[in-house]
């Protein structure tokens, strides 16, 4: 019974070697190949691909800087246009003297605490006097 499985697997093989022949045999392209010298004609191809790289490489990062000079251009004439319908600026004047000392105050309160390390009054906690003992 194996044997026969053998013998039926080796068949198969043939047959898709022999189909696979024919279909090679109507290929009908045969490249034709340049035989030079492989040193001189590869050196010579190197270096072309090399320039045609170089320039392309150049070209694209022209292109690039260009379209985003375009872009940058586009928004600020977009921002300009949309600031243009913009008409509200306030008035706005100088604060009272009180309000320098009062911020210059705290300024100064806030200096000491850092540096001394001293809680802030609010987040202390020590009993209120009207707490019983």
């Amino acid at each position: 019974m194996s044997n026969d499985f053998v013998k039926m697997e080796v068949m198969k093989k043939k047959l898709s070697k022999i189909v696979q022949h024919q279909e090679m045999r109507e290929c009908t392209f045969e490249p034709q190949l340049i035989t030079t010298d492989k040193n001189e004609s590869s050196k010579s191809v190197v270096k072309q691909l090399q320039s045609s790289s170089k320039a392309f490489h150049a070209y694209l990062d022209e292109r690039d800087r260009k379209l985003e000079l375009k872009r940058r251009i586009s928004d600020l004439v977009d921002l300009k246009r949309d600031l243009k319908s913009c008409t509200f600026s306030p008035e706005t004047g100088e604060a009272p003297e009180y309000i320098h000392q009062l911020a210059a105050t705290y300024a100064m309160t806030k200096i000491i605490r850092q540096q001394f390390q001293l809680p802030h009054p609010s987040s202390s906690t020590e009993e209120s006097p009207s707490s019983p003992p």
